[in-house]
């Protein structure tokens, strides 16, 4: 199994105490790479002085990805340092970094500061990540259980192939056809057996293209449901029933570690679980410190001895927050040591999302107004891509509206408005289109209402006017 490494040092090693480098965490996108994708690495952090930050280096021998941080002018690291160290003068940092497609499999990412007898033992951060293999599965559900895939075909040219798989969150997902900022069709499945006893699939569409998608669970046999050719539908099944296979606890090789909500706001309390393959239970959420939250694990230190016995499944959780924007950390540590951490940007909490194609901007914004309540209440938006994002109501990972803008001026003048919705709420959705540098009494705003107990999309390809 390749493991991609990319490390980041803290300069404890300086004389004086004298801090040059401070990394805050490796961003990763996409948040579920596979292996057809260019995975983008984002090292953040503060410098204390001028650093130059060289494209990674893959190690065949080692199979891993470095990124190796030396003084801005490449000369004698060591005394440069020391020298700058005297008067530093602090920066913020964000370098991004493309590397693959990757091998399916753990990744862990490393950045290491030249001229201090690298490897040190001072080695603070590594980046876990998962590469998945691209066969257009998408894994739902609080244990990955649930499978989606879907394949769609165009009558009109005869093209037809397997959709990409991009999980937005633990329960929802959605897949493209052509280009991973176009999404064509979201998924979200619910445990709603305390209720009824099934499990709930909402299917929202924003393609009429024919399609079908195929849901099991554990293995179990699929479940299919059918978009026609034309046609623009959604599917509402809060009567699902699924057999599952047998199935085993996976006992994870390298720490697992989740977070609910994936990309959260300033106002999302965010849920983080980590599980390990232990002889032992000896895992421990050790609390917050700054902007890490911190899990250990005191296994390795047990004595020698006798042989050990077989690893189990063992977790820890906890919720933390809501947190402040920025950028954060689950640091997974050895008896107290860092070993492996997973980054996550929060971003403000806003109750619209603002897309940006070429120079245009729109804003969106949903509200909803559940029964039996006088006035609505405003949605969170999450922006996915430069094209599309997503609104919820109550749980960060409910998806409950997807937004998508599409540039169709080459074919009519127009842009493209693609809403598909997962509720029965009532619903009113508000699109406003600014052109560039024009005046606000320029910007053309619409709104789309949905009735209460309803489920419809909306496809608007004639009202907001661009130049191509």
């Amino acid at each position: 199994m390749k493991k991609i490494l990319l490390c980041a040092l803290f300069a404890a090693a300086l004389p004086a105490g004298a801090q040059v480098i401070d990394i805050h965490g490796v961003l990763v996108e996409p948040r579920h790479p596979t292996t057809s994708d260019r995975v983008r690495l984002t090292v953040i952090g503060v410098e204390g002085c001028p650093l130059t930050f060289h494209e990674p280096t893959y190690r065949p021998l080692s199979d891993w990805v470095d990124i190796r941080v030396v003084p801005a002018n490449g000369v004698t690291p060591a005394k440069d340092w020391q020298d700058c160290a005297k008067l530093p003068i602090y920066r913020d940092f964000r370098h991004t970094f493309e590397i693959g497609p990757l091998r399916a499999g753990t990744n862990v990412a490393m950045v290491w500061l030249d001229g201090y007898n690298f490897p040190n033992p001072d080695l603070n951060w590594r980046e876990i990540f998962e590469v998945s293999e691209d066969n257009g599965q998408l894994h739902l559900g609080q244990d990955g259980g649930f499978q989606a895939s879907i394949r769609w075909s165009n009558p009109r040219d005869g093209s037809s192939g397997t959709g990409h798989a991009q999980r937005l969150a633990r329960d929802s997902g959605a897949f493209w056809f052509f280009s991973p900022d176009n999404l064509e069709v979201t998924v979200k499945i619910l445990d709603g057996r305390a209720i009824n006893g099934r499990w709930w699939v909402f299917i929202a569409s924003m393609t009429d293209l024919q399609f079908e998608v195929d849901i099991s669970r554990a293995g179990g046999p699929a479940k299919t449901y059918v978009q026609t050719a034309g046609a623009n539908r959604n599917f509402i099944d809060i009567n699902a029933s699924f057999e599952e296979g047998p199935s085993q606890p996976v006992v994870p090789i390298w720490p697992e570690i989740v977070l609910t909500p994936e990309r959260s706001t300033s106002a999302d309390p965010v849920h983080v679980e980590v599980a390990v393959g232990n002889p032992w239970d000896t895992l421990t959420y050790d609390g917050v410190e700054g902007n890490r939250i911190l899990f250990n694990d005191l296994s390795w230190a047990w004595p020698s001895g006798s042989p050990p016995p077989p690893n189990l499944r063992f977790t820890a959780e906890t919720t933390a927050g809501p947190l402040a924007p920025g950028i954060h950390a689950v640091d997974f540590r050895l008896d107290k040591e860092h070993f492996v951490g997973r980054t996550f940007e929060v971003t403000p909490a806003s109750p619209g999302l603002r897309l940006r194609r070429a120079d245009d901007l729109f804003d969106i914004e949903v509200s909803y107004r559940l029964p039996g309540e006088a006035g609505f209440a405003a949605a969170p938006g999450t922006p996915l891509t430069a094209d599309a994002g997503y609104f919820y109501f109550f749980d960060p990972s409910n998806v409950e509206v997807t937004a998508k803008i599409v540039d169709g001026r080459a074919v009519n003048k127009h842009w493209w408005v693609f809403l598909a919705n997962m509720t029965t709420v009532e619903l009113k959705i508000e699109v406003t289109h600014c052109p560039p540098d024009a005046p606000p009494a320029y910007c053309i705003t619409k709104t789309y209402v949905q009735p209460p107990g309803q489920n419809r999309n909306f496809l608007d390809t004639s009202t907001f006017f661009g130049e191509p």
